[in-house]
C-alpha cells in the first residue's frame, strides 16, 4: 500500500532558499530585486539613528582617482616625483560622484492614510487593504534592507511609496549636511557608503570617507514629482581595500563559479 503525503508550500523552505541563492550569488539577474546603497556615519551610529537604504538609487556613479605625481622642469629636462606610501603605491584619494533621479515622489502614490482620511480613501477605492498589512510589509522590507546581502524586494507597497521616497530624499540631504566633527566626543565623523553593482560581481564594498559636497538637486514644472540630484564623496579607505579589491573579488567569484579566472 502506497501512502501519499501532502506538503503545503508554506511548510517548505526551498522557495525561500532559492531566493537567498539568487540574492547572494547574482542579485542582478532578478528584475524584482534591486541593489541599494546603504549610507550611514559614525555620528549616526553613536546616536542610534538608522542609516539610509536608498529607494532613489543613483543612475550614474563616477570613479576618479589621480596619481600623486609632481612634475618639475630642470635644465636637464622634466623630473617626475612619485609620492608613494610604504607599499610603494602613489595612488591619490578616490573621488566618487553620484547623479540620479528620485523617481515618482507623489505622496498619494502607494500610500495609506490614517483615521477618517483612511476610511474615506478606502470607500473611494483608491487604496484597499488594511493599514496593518501595509505596515507589516514595510517592516519586512526594512529588515531586508539591513540584511547582510544588501538586497531588497521591489514592490508597490508602503515601503516604496511616494511618501517614503520623499522622506528618503530629505534624509539623504540631511546626511550630506551633518557634522564632520562629533560635537560631543570631538572626534572626526566618518561616513560610510555600502555599495554593490554588476561591476562588482558578488563583492560588496563599503567606502569610508566624507561628502565633498552637499546634495544638489533641481526640479522642473514639467516633472513636479521627480527631482534630479547629485553629490560627491571622497574615499579615505574602503572595505575591502581598493588595493586588494582584485584578489578579493576573484576569491569571491571562485566560491560560486568553476570557470577559470
Amino acid at each position: 500500500m502506497t501512502s501519499i503525503s501532502v506538503v503545503n508550500e508554506s511548510d517548505t523552505v526551498v522557495s525561500d532558499f532559492s531566493k537567498v541563492l539568487s540574492r547572494s550569488f547574482n542579485p542582478h539577474e532578478d528584475k524584482q530585486l534591486r541593489v541599494p546603497f546603504y549610507l550611514t556615519s559614525s555620528y549616526r551610529r553613536r546616536l542610534g539613528i538608522d542609516g539610509i537604504s536608498m529607494m532613489i538609487n543613483p543612475t550614474s556613479i563616477g570613479f576618479s582617482q589621480d596619481k600623486r605625481i609632481t612634475k618639475k622642469y630642470t635644465q636637464a629636462g622634466a623630473v617626475y616625483y612619485h609620492w608613494a606610501n610604504k607599499m610603494g603605491r602613489n595612488n591619490d584619494v578616490l573621488d566618487l560622484s553620484f547623479a540620479g533621479q528620485t523617481g515618482n515622489m507623489n505622496i498619494r502614490l502607494g500610500t495609506a492614510m490614517k483615521g477618517m482620511y483612511g476610511d474615506f480613501q478606502g470607500q473611494m477605492g483608491t487604496q484597499r487593504g488594511p493599514i496593518e498589512w501595509l505596515n507589516n510589509r514595510s517592516d519586512k522590507t526594512t529588515k531586508l534592507q539591513n540584511a547582510d546581502s544588501g538586497v531588497v524586494l521591489q514592490g508597490s507597497d508602503y515601503a516604496v511609496s511616494g511618501a517614503a521616497k520623499l522622506a528618503s530624499f530629505w534624509n539623504l540631504y540631511s546626511l550630506t549636511r551633518e557634522p564632520v566633527i562629533d560635537p560631543k566626543t570631538k572626534q572626526p565623523v566618518y561616513y560610510y557608503i555600502s555599495y554593490s553593482s554588476p561591476l562588482m560581481g558578488n563583492t560588496y564594498v563599503t567606502f569610508i570617507g566624507h561628502f565633498s559636497s552637499v546634495l544638489s538637486f533641481s526640479e522642473e514644472a514639467t516633472t513636479p514629482f521627480n527631482a534630479k540630484y547629485n553629490f560627491a564623496f571622497t574615499v579615505l579607505a574602503s572595505t575591502p581595500s581598493m588595493d586588494y579589491l582584485y584578489p578579493t573579488m576573484v576569491n569571491n567569484l571562485r566560491t560560486v563559479f568553476t570557470n577559470p579566472l
